[in-house]
């Protein structure tokens, strides 16, 4: 994996999903691997119904479980993926 995006958000539903067309051409025009991570904060529009409709994969949990753990699946992901999170 090249590149690993991070995107934290609150109440982007709108903007999600030409942002990650955007990330992925750019990402595509230069060969790069790369995973995008959508990281919803509690959002209270549709970000997280838009990020499940972008995802392959989605990981949700709930507040109280530390995000560390998670990270060895992160880094050993071989396709693009949206990790996302809901509180």
């Amino acid at each position: 994996m090249d590149i690993s995006v991070i995107v934290p958000l609150y109440n982007e539903d709108e903007s999600l999903p030409e942002l990650s067309a955007w990330i992925a051409r750019v990402m595509d025009a230069h060969r790069f691997t790369y995973e995008i991570v959508m990281v919803d904060d509690g959002s209270n529009d549709t970000s997280w119904q838009v990020i499940e409709s972008l995802s392959t994969v989605v990981f949700k949990w709930p507040r109280e479980m530390s995000l560390s753990r998670w990270t060895p699946i992160c880094r050993t992901a071989r396709t693009k993926f949206r990790l996302s999170t809901t509180w």
